[in-house]
């Protein structure tokens, strides 16, 4: 016989002599008066015959008597499963929440690529990496917004910028966002290059608000005015709060004269943010051309009040270069002593029609106080806003003319 045989005898021996102490045991303590024949040792008799079955008894005994008295869980191994495939799934959860997460966080930010919102999209971008620092699409992100950043800001060197922008197409042949920035880049070197790229962008993504705006401005500069504002509401079709988009189609509405529309894209774009300085300079003159010289005067004062705050004149949206259309050329603005100045003649036009002098020659001393290199461009562009005004508001000829002999 195996050995495994005489193990299960020897099992099956002291089972049955355990049984049979036990039974002693029973008999010996239970009242004489009992028969020894009772049904309950009758049947512990008959349960001990088969081990298996009375290893089993005890064993469902022990667990009840586990649980009762000592609080211990006959489940207890199925529960650590079950806690076990609980705490995996929570797991696997977390995983994709943080997957879905650095998703959304790259999806953000290359919306905000698509309308040139480079500071907001690389706040996203570096979100994305914090939750996944491997992430490939949220690196190449950052990389590309912080290429874009001096471009848009004007403080950079096109050369360095292009070989930059061109290193990332080779990654990446076919990207919009890069495609646009070089457009931004050939567009005051050759608009037909300019052109070419902004429209590849619009062919590889047509989301890219941008380069409609590229497009826009380019049109805008050569006074293609019905192909400028197609492009400039499709960029804000796409960005509809976006403040140069807003600013731009406004202007071209003023070009348009149509100053209800104009004056509808001024009011929001001052309800969105009150500190954009380009804003007052032609709601004032929407105002203006329409005769309410009060509310124009009103927006000028204003404008002045916060072209003497620091804080606000430092926001990088009141920085960079102002362009203004006359019937001969535009006149560029880059500096904040030829903006003031703008700013004191307009306020004095104003005050002049409204027939308060003193007010009107305050602000013509401290136009020239500006010591503006460009005061000259400022006195043409006046004559110009004089002209639309004359146009626009026939009864006052006269006293237009008076403030040009005078100032101007």
């Amino acid at each position: 016989m195996s050995t495994e045989s005489d193990s299960g005898d020897q099992r099956r021996e002291q089972v049955e002599n355990l049984a049979r102490v036990l039974a002693e045991v029973i008999d010996t303590s239970r009242p004489k008066n009992v028969a020894k024949t009772s049904w309950a040792l009758a049947a512990f008799q008959a349960l001990t015959k088969n081990w298996a079955v009375f290893l089993f008894v005890v064993s469902v005994v022990g667990a009840i008597v586990g649980w009762l008295v000592f609080e211990i869980s006959p489940f207890h191994a199925l529960e650590e499963i079950a806690m076990k495939q609980k705490e995996q799934r929570r797991t696997e959860l977390q995983v994709e929440y943080k997957h879905r997460l650095v998703q959304r966080h790259i999806e953000l930010a290359n919306s905000f690529l698509s309308i040139a919102q480079l500071e907001a999209a690389k706040i996203e971008f570096e979100n994305a990496l914090k939750l996944d620092p491997n992430n490939v699409e949220a690196h190449l992100g950052k990389l590309k917004a912080e290429i874009f950043l001096p471009i848009a800001n004007k403080e950079y060197i096109p050369e360095i910028a292009e070989r930059k922008l061109t290193l990332v197409l080779k990654e990446r042949p076919d990207d919009a966002h890069v495609l646009s920035f070089l457009g931004d880049i050939y567009r005051s070197i050759s608009k037909e290059v300019a052109l070419a790229y902004y429209q590849k962008a619009i062919v590889r993504d047509p989301t890219v608000a941008s380069a409609y705006h590229g497009i826009a401005l380019i049109h805008d500069q050569d006074k293609n005015n019905d192909d400028a504002i197609k492009m400039y509401e499709k960029a804000l079709s796409l960005s509809i709060w976006h403040q140069s988009y807003l600013n731009n189609l406004g202007y071209q509405y003023l070009q348009r004269k149509d100053y209800r529309s104009a004056i509808e894209k001024y009011d929001l774009l001052l309800k969105l943010d009150h500190r954009y300085l380009l804003t007052y300079y032609t709601l004032s003159n929407a105002y203006r051309l329409t005769g309410n010289f009060q509310l124009a005067s009103s927006y000028q004062d204003l404008l002045i009040e916060l072209l003497d705050d620091d804080k606000i004149t430092a926001l990088q949206r009141n920085g960079g270069e102002w362009f203004f259309h006359t019937d001969f050329r535009l006149i560029h603005f880059y500096d904040y002593p030829m903006k003031k100045c703008y700013a004191y003649y307009n306020a004095a036009l104003t005050a002049h029609m409204l027939r308060n002098a003193g007010k009107a020659e305050s602000y013509i001393v401290k136009a020239r106080r500006t010591n503006s290199p460009n005061e000259r461009l400022v006195k043409e562009l006046m004559r110009h806003d004089i002209k639309n005004l004359k146009q626009a508001q026939k009864d006052y000829s006269e006293l237009l003319e008076a403030f040009s002999e005078k100032y101007l």
